[in-house]
């Protein structure tokens, strides 16, 4: 018996749909360089039928074999943007609201009476 995940059940509708979106993105890539399913199983090192949830969008399938398949389809361009750091407007204002309001010198425990 299979283990359930409350994640996959909890799964955004947007990202379910990203998913199935990327799958498909995926089967047409591989369908326009005219490979099999069988040849993109084999070259990203899964079976067939893993192969074929890729193309479906599965969200259990681990996300190392859908960047598998991203590059052995050279489709890895624009990867390295996501998530990063440049581009996060949300976590960039909200460093910005922690910022201090004012700067204060340390206080000191010695005497700085240099007369």
């Amino acid at each position: 018996m299979t283990k359930k995940s409350l994640s996959i059940k909890a799964l955004p509708a947007e990202v379910s749909t990203l998913l199935t979106t990327l799958g498909k993105n995926i089967c047409v890539a591989r369908k326009s360089r005219r490979l099999k399913q069988s040849e993109m199983s084999e070259r990203i090192f899964v079976s067939l039928p893993t192969y074929r949830r890729v193309e479906s969008g599965d969200p259990k399938v681990s996300m190392g074999i859908y960047l598998s398949a991203l590059y052995v389809l050279d489709l890895m361009k624009g990867l390295d943007q996501i998530a990063c750091p440049e581009t996060d407007e949300v976590g960039r204002y909200l460093a910005q609201q922690q910022l201090p309001k004012r700067i204060r010198q340390p206080m000191t425990d010695e005497n700085d009476y240099d007369f």
